[in-house]
């Protein structure tokens, strides 16, 4: 599980986002007591027991591949977080196996994020500028890129990866963010972009990406649900 890294040691914290479902727990681990209520939008601040911590359901989004048509969809998945910062969370759990049950028998990975393998991301910092969320980030792809190799496909393969992570963090954000958010993510080890199809993919931005971001919209066009076939 992963442990936002600013959550605060009197359990205390100032809440921002989205409603979640959350439920508490002692540091001794007793039994957990479903509190299921809505988190107000406005920035509130919610006091909890001394040394508590705070779980919750939260939603992110992975890019799964279609079985008919080969179209990426990004689809929502639910997360158990600790928070102190959901974006945190959600920036780990982008990479992490989802799955699904298959007939049959079995377990599958269908996330196209994790199925990669090879990516390592790093929280830089948040904030909330009114009601905007404000995160950064980095996302090191340089085993990712290691693992491919320089040719075309290779070099092809980790730049349509790297966009992927791009475009499932924003539409997370956007989940639990609703007034907004700017995102700043730089990528460490991007390799040559000489040849490869599409729209470059800059290893840092001068202005913070945003659901209306040109390039963001550039790279959804060419990447998600090509085929229009995703629900």
């Amino acid at each position: 599980m992963f442990r936002d890294p600013r959550l605060r040691k009197n359990g205390s914290f100032a809440i921002n986002y989205l409603p979640v479902v959350l439920v508490m727990s002692t540091t001794r681990r007793m039994s957990y007591r479903a509190l299921a209520f809505l988190v107000c939008l406005a920035s509130t601040a919610s006091a909890l027991p001394a040394r508590a911590t705070v779980d919750a359901y939260l939603p992110y989004y992975v890019p799964v591949r279609a079985l008919q048509t080969d179209d990426i969809c990004l689809e929502q998945r639910t997360m158990w977080a600790e928070l102190g910062i959901p974006p945190a969370s959600q920036m780990e759990a982008l990479t992490a196996p989802a799955y699904v049950y298959r007939l049959g028998g079995g377990q599958v990975d269908v996330n196209e994020l994790s199925r990669a393998g090879g990516l390592v991301a790093t929280y830089v910092d948040d904030r909330f500028d009114g009601d905007v969320l404000s995160y950064e980030m980095v996302l090191d792809v340089s085993a990712l890129s290691a693992g491919h190799g320089t040719s075309l496909a290779g070099r092809t393969a980790t730049v349509t990866t790297a966009k992927l992570y791009l475009l499932a963090l924003g539409a997370s954000l956007a989940a639990v963010s609703p007034r907004g958010y700017r995102l700043s993510l730089r990528f460490v080890g991007l390799p040559s972009q000489h040849g490869v199809a599409g729209t470059t993919l800059n290893a840092t931005t001068r202005w913070p990406y945003t659901a209306t971001s040109p390039l963001l919209l550039a790279y959804a066009s060419e990447l998600l649900n090509v085929d229009g076939s995703c629900r």
